[in-house]
């Protein structure tokens, strides 16, 4: 007599059965078992909250974006570059003609060479003092010759810019006859030049507001369904955000900006200081600090102000612009 077979087996066989049917729809999911910890609760909470709003936010950010870029047109500008993002995303960059604002901003750069020229020996008449002054003249007197070819530049500006030049090259020369090197008479040197430097800091400063108001008003024509009145602004900048930044100054009197930023906003920078940013932005920090340590005593020399040169160097000269236009009627 054959013997029946035990319950196991049936049980045994009929799990294998399942098994196998089951394995081409499903592989089986192996649930490991939770790890035992002391939960910290302060933390959990706190780390949920944080995370929810950061959650939450960028959603938010996200959506608005979407809406901004909808409901009015946007300006990235860029030193002396512009792009207008229309509402319908399109994109139309703009770049100024830079010609005679790099001749001004060029040509206004003799003192505080001349001064860092001083500065690296303490204004004492060194060996390297010499030969850098020597090298410097060479390029002066150049200077002054190619000045007379320019042609992007008035009589008058360019009057400025040779009488500047001369000046300064008579003026090392007479540090490299004397050997002698002081700040008594660096003082009277950039004294004396003050008035032209400023003139070329005026000059360069209305290059850049006529030339970008020229272009605004163009724009406002040529999209005249764009919602004008509700426009923003970024200002990037990735060197010192100096106060007084010029076209800075130009959108917030265009825009009828207040105190605080609203329609217009300047971004230093464009990326996190955190994670692996954190060493380059520190280097970027202290590289910073330095330049306005530095410059505060050459501010002086150059421009009767020790904190000018933390702020944009035409920026006095963009106000006196603006406020003899006067009120903008931008709509």
């Amino acid at each position: 007599m054959t013997k029946k077979p035990h319950l196991y087996l049936y049980l045994i066989m009929g799990l294998l059965f399942l098994t196998v049917s089951c394995k081409t729809a499903q592989e089986p999911v192996i649930q490991s078992k939770p790890e035992t910890r002391v939960a910290n609760t302060q933390q959990d909470w706190q780390t949920a909250l944080k995370t929810s709003f950061r959650e939450q936010y960028n959603k938010a950010v996200d959506s608005h974006a979407v809406r901004m870029h909808r409901e009015y047109p946007v300006i990235t500008q860029d030193l002396l570059n512009m792009t207008l993002i229309l509402s319908n995303g399109e994109k139309v960059p703009y770049k100024m003609d830079k010609k005679a604002y790099f001749t001004l901003a060029h040509t206004t750069h003799p003192v505080l060479t001349i001064y860092s020229i001083l500065y690296q020996s303490d204004f004492k008449p060194t060996e390297s003092t010499m030969l850098a002054l020597e090298d410097y003249i060479l390029k002066l007197v150049k200077a002054q010759e190619g000045i007379k070819q320019v042609t992007h530049l008035n009589e008058k500006q360019k009057d400025r810019i040779r009488t500047l030049l001369a000046t300064s090259e008579v003026y090392v020369q007479h540090l490299l006859d004397t050997k002698e090197t002081h700040k008594k008479g660096f003082t009277l040197y950039s004294s004396g030049v003050r008035r032209m430097v400023e003139g070329n800091l005026y000059d360069g400063a209305k290059e850049q507001l006529d030339q970008f108001k020229a272009q605004m008003e163009k724009w406002k024509t040529e999209y005249p369904n764009e919602n004008w009145e509700d426009l923003r602004v970024v200002v990037m900048g990735f060197h010192q955000a100096r106060d007084l930044y010029a076209l800075k100054l130009f959108f917030q009197w265009l825009l009828k900006e207040p105190d605080f930023e609203k329609k217009v906003v300047f971004a230093e920078y464009q990326f996190s200081i955190f994670g692996d940013q954190k060493e380059k932005a520190e280097e970027l920090a202290l590289l910073l600090l330095t330049k306005v340590d530095f410059e505060k005593e050459p501010s002086l020399f150059l421009l009767g102000n020790e904190t000018q040169l933390q702020k944009d160097v035409m920026g006095p000269a963009a106000q006196k612009i603006l406020k003899a236009w006067g009120q903008s009627d931008w709509e």
